[in-house]
């Protein structure tokens, strides 16, 4: 940043090259980050999905599902049996236009209100019976939870919803 700075407040002693490479730097980094939320995230979360071995009438919860990236690739590969619950305290501070409203919308684009069920709820004190689903995921969500005691937490309530023999 520094050199950002000195670039700048100098750009009247140095050639052109070093604004023009700079901005081509910048450039191809942000192309790079648009790739990689476009595109990229979708390739990794079809590569997990495909290790889940999910059945039609598979019972699913994605902690912190956001605007449902994750829990509407999921929802595609079950059968009409088969539910995605979504958890997520719909915060935008956490992303950026989080609600479940918009998450809701998302899903009912896809056809796909049938095969998921949103909720509020806060991952560290989940609402649900033990041994309540054959899958637990989450994707973007943990790194949240600042605090190391809560995030064990979580990890232990994710353990204590899943049934025996389950994947999480």
């Amino acid at each position: 940043m520094s050199l950002l700075w000195h670039a700048y407040v100098n750009r009247w002693n140095y050639p052109i090259g070093i604004e023009l490479t700079i901005g081509i730097i910048l450039l191809l980094g942000a192309l790079v980050f648009l790739r990689t939320t476009t595109r990229g995230k979708y390739k990794t979360f079809d590569e997990a999905i495909r290790h889940l071995n999910l059945k039609p009438d598979s019972q699913v919860l994605d902690l912190g599902c956001g605007r449902g990236a994750l829990l509407t690739r999921i929802a595609k590969q079950l059968g009409l049996a088969g539910k995605v619950t979504g958890l997520d305290l719909w915060l935008s501070r956490d992303q950026s236009h989080n609600k479940m409203a918009v998450t809701q919308k998302n899903v009912d684009d896809l056809g796909l209100t049938d095969r998921v069920n949103l909720v509020t709820g806060d991952m560290t004190k989940l609402n649900f019976p033990d041994a309540s689903f054959d899958v637990v995921t989450s994707s973007f969500a943990f790194h949240n939870i600042k605090n190391e005691q809560a995030r064990i937490n979580a990890v232990k309530e994710a353990i204590r919803v899943l049934k025996p023999g389950a994947i999480s």
